[in-house]
């Protein structure tokens, strides 16, 4: 999927997350593209962590279709979410303190 087709689909197929209502998932997904869009000019992003280092929880966004579709968006660590790169892997941005 490229990733301009990627917020319509949300709009139209989100159901939730584990712990995020739908509108909520949908703007922590706007909000980190946009920040991926503004720092993607060759800055450093961050660091990669576990979910072990971080003591976070996963964050999964549910669809309107097959479990097999749903998608491991986030790691939860208290009140913040983090971008899940797999389900192993956490990118912490720089300016989000450890």
């Amino acid at each position: 999927m490229d990733l301009e087709d990627l917020l319509p689909m949300l709009r139209a197929r989100l159901i939730g997350g584990d712990t995020l209502d739908r509108d909520s998932a949908l703007r922590l997904v706007e909000y980190w593209i946009d920040r991926f869009h503004k720092t993607a000019a060759g800055q450093d992003q961050g660091v990669l962590k576990t979910y072990d280092d971080l003591r976070a929880e996963t964050e999964t966004l549910y669809f309107d279709g097959p479990h097999a579709e749903d998608w491991l968006a986030f790691a939860r660590r208290g009140d913040e979410y983090l971008p899940a790169l797999d389900g192993r892997h956490i990118l912490v941005p720089n300016q989000v303190a450890e």
